[in-house]
């Protein structure tokens, strides 16, 4: 079994798939030093069970997260036509910190809450 971990940004929210499944996609940015441009690489990333649960309820657009997954082609046809999808079944969703929600919590916190960090 091929084991994935990606670390991302969300491009778009969960969308339903199937009975207790749902589909997003994970965008990873690298540096490509010839070119001096950044490149953008769009996962499509599906969750099943619990986990898809859990991606319905807190992952939305441009959320930062990290998942474990399989890799998956599948092969189908369409009005005849041959088509292969590529996707990666997420079996570990984690969300990360994003250093700019937290700095509008914190920003929404009363000042005397503050006080219990000490």
């Amino acid at each position: 079994m091929h084991t994935t971990m990606i670390v991302g940004r969300v491009g778009s929210d969960p969308k339903p798939v199937g009975q207790s499944g749902c589909a997003f996609s994970i965008a990873t940015d690298e540096w490509n030093s010839s070119t001096k441009e950044r490149e953008t690489t769009w996962s499509r990333c599906v969750a099943f069970g619990k986990t898809a649960e859990t991606a319905s309820k807190y992952v939305t657009k441009g959320r930062l997260v990290a998942v474990r997954c399989r890799y998956q082609v599948r092969e189908y046809e369409v009005n005849g036509e041959k088509r292969v999808d590529h996707s990666f079944l997420v079996d570990h969703l984690e969300l990360l910190p994003d250093g700019k929600r937290q700095e509008e919590q914190k920003q929404n916190e009363p000042v005397e809450n503050l006080g219990n960090l000490w």
